[in-house]
């Protein structure tokens, strides 16, 4: 129940828990396999909500796999912590493809009411996405006392707003958080299609476009209409959201913190993908008279969606050399420190055990931690010895008076 960042994180701490006590920490296969796990399930979850809106099988597939691999924000699949706010998202995603995809009962009531609770407890951030998307779908879709199914999610978020440690914060200007939360927008919606903000305003404006032809030709209704209103909820709240968290931060980017673009892109496209498609084909039908599409037009949304997929590699190569880069001098700087909290320290003092050996890339990992697992058996040198210039830096952050 503790908070991470201002996070609620119930489930992260079983999934480290049952890491460090079954199989230790030199090697976190457990993790990784669990992280890779909850991305196929947001990639499904994704493609059976837009397969719900009557969006084809393929597109459908390949959209729920450009949304979750899209490599303007590759940390969310490079960085196995990701875990949480996916399957988060992920546990949002199928309650909303549940509440579209079929009519009410009190079983699937049920259901809902539990993915949506459940995604406040993995992590209450990415909540604020999952629960404004079922939420809104459920109000629209459902009537009577169906609607219900939402509360136990909103009082479970709202109490945690209220009571929780939300973490540090950096004051700002209305303003500067206004013009955040644009950034914000664009570049999450470039970024799909591996660009930046310039593309993410013609992504906007002509999605915007066929949207607006699609309802003037009435043809937006049921499920896609319902997914429209729920992603731009949704959208909203967690821009306003991330921005009132991050907009004063200071050194804040969009590469270094790239995870909260796909935040935006999930829900945004969600609602989105149904409505341009049927914009796309009340286009076509009233400018050709077309009744039935060519047989070639089944093969320009997949086209598309490669390309784009595509277009992100350059930034995911970017992204994951950095990224690989950290955890090199991350995981050297432990191995030293665990070799002085095995060794002691070259002036014979004790280390300090609130030092933070790795410095500001891992804060949480200090040397009391590392040795408390030590003594608990979960890790070992984890290397024949570090390297003697990384020691040296080590040693000094480490050990007092050196």
């Amino acid at each position: 129940m503790a908070s991470f960042n201002g996070h609620l994180w119930m489930m992260q701490y079983w999934i480290y828990r049952l890491q460090v006590s079954w199989f230790g920490l030199d090697s976190h296969a457990f993790v990784c396999i669990v992280f890779i796990c909850s991305l196929v399930v947001l990639h499904l979850s994704i493609a059976a909500v837009l397969r719900a809106a009557s969006v084809s099988s393929a597109t459908s597939l390949l959209s729920g796999g450009l949304l979750v691999y899209m490599g303007t924000a590759s940390q969310n699949f490079i960085f196995a912590v990701q875990l949480s706010p996916t399957l988060a998202l992920a546990a949002g995603v199928t309650a909303t493809a549940l509440v579209i995809g079929g009519k009410p009962t009190p079983v699937r009531a049920a259901v809902v009411a539990m993915l949506l609770i459940a995604s406040v407890g993995i992590d209450s951030g990415v909540a604020l996405t999952s629960v404004a998307l079922g939420v809104t779908a459920l109000v629209w879709t459902w009537r009577r006392w169906y609607r219900l199914a939402g509360l136990p999610s909103l009082a479970a978020l709202g109490w945690w707003y209220l009571v929780g440690d939300l973490g540090p914060k950096f004051p700002t200007s209305k303003a500067t958080t206004a013009e955040f939360s644009l950034h914000l927008l664009l570049r999450s919606a470039g970024g799909v299609v591996g660009l930046g903000e310039i593309a993410g305003l013609v992504v906007v404006c002509v999605a915007g476009l066929l949207i607006g032809i699609g309802i003037s030709k009435h043809v937006i209704t049921g499920a896609s209409a319902a997914l429209l209103c729920a992603g731009a909820v949704a959208t909203s709240v967690v821009t306003v959201g991330i921005a009132q968290a991050r907009a004063g931060l200071p050194g804040f980017n969009f590469l270094d913190f790239n995870r909260y673009l796909q935040n935006i892109d999930v829900p945004l496209f969600i609602g989105v993908i149904p409505a341009v498609n049927l914009g796309v084909r009340a286009l076509l039908s009233g400018v050709g008279r077309l009744t039935v599409f060519p047989s070639w037009s089944r093969w320009a949304p997949p086209i598309g969606i490669g390309l784009a997929f595509v277009m992100g590699l350059g930034p995911c190569r970017d992204y994951s050399q950095q990224f690989h880069h950290w955890n090199v001098e991350v995981r050297q700087r432990v191995r030293s420190a665990v070799e002085i909290v095995l060794d002691g320290c070259p002036s014979g003092a004790a280390p300090s055990a609130a030092a933070l050996p790795a410095g500001d890339l891992s804060p949480q990992v200090t040397v009391g931690l590392l040795t408390e697992l030590l003594g608990r058996g979960a890790m070992h040198r984890l290397t024949p010895e570090a390297s003697a210039g990384a020691y040296a830096g080590v040693v000094e952050t480490v050990c007092p008076g050196s």
